[in-house]
């Protein structure tokens, strides 16, 4: 036996090493499964835009009115859309309707949720008018992280309306803190 200690201490290296590099090939595959591609600032504008067109009407969108509503053109509104059901947030085919899928509108609620609850900040905490709010909130929306928000509609008494009337959607953060 101990003429062998050599062959079985190589051994139980050489399998320790394999079990290593199998246990981090698994944590690579399945970071890769599971990381969630983030939207631009520009996507999240085109998620939000559908968002809203659904929520204020019960018929399918159009590209048409997705061109209407951010004042672009049909070829740039197209291009945008492609690059939407790639990443699955969106689901559209050629002069179709155009559909969130669950991610989509889960990320269309989250940016939708902050707009409204920075909307609301502005106007009980700062005082600001209701009506000039919308453009401030756009431009921080992108920027504010779920768990500022979710301490601003804490602070706010959780509302359910935003200063415009508006109901606010569920709100899903993606931050581990809060979960």
């Amino acid at each position: 036996m101990v003429k062998y200690w050599p062959f079985y201490f190589s051994f139980l290296f050489l399998f320790h090493i394999k079990l290593l590099q199998s246990y981090y090939s698994y944590k690579v595959r399945t970071y890769k499964l599971f990381k969630k591609k983030m939207p631009t600032l520009t996507q999240e504008d085109y998620l939000r835009a559908i968002y809203r067109l659904q929520e204020d009407s019960d018929q399918p969108i159009k590209s048409t009115e997705l061109t209407d509503k951010l004042k672009l053109t049909k070829s740039t509104v197209s291009q945008r859309l492609k690059e939407l059901q790639n990443h699955g947030w969106v689901e559209h085919n050629a002069y179709g309707p155009i559909t969130l899928t669950a991610e989509g509108i889960r990320i269309a609620q989250n940016l939708t949720y902050k707009h409204r609850i920075i909307e609301t900040y502005l106007v009980k905490e700062l005082g600001l008018d209701p009506l000039s709010v919308h453009d401030e909130a756009h431009k921080l929306e992108h920027a504010v992280s779920d768990v500022v928000i979710t301490q601003m509609a804490h602070k706010l008494g959780n509302p359910t309306h935003c200063p415009h009337g508006k109901q606010l959607p569920d709100f899903k953060p993606n931050s581990p803190e809060i979960l």
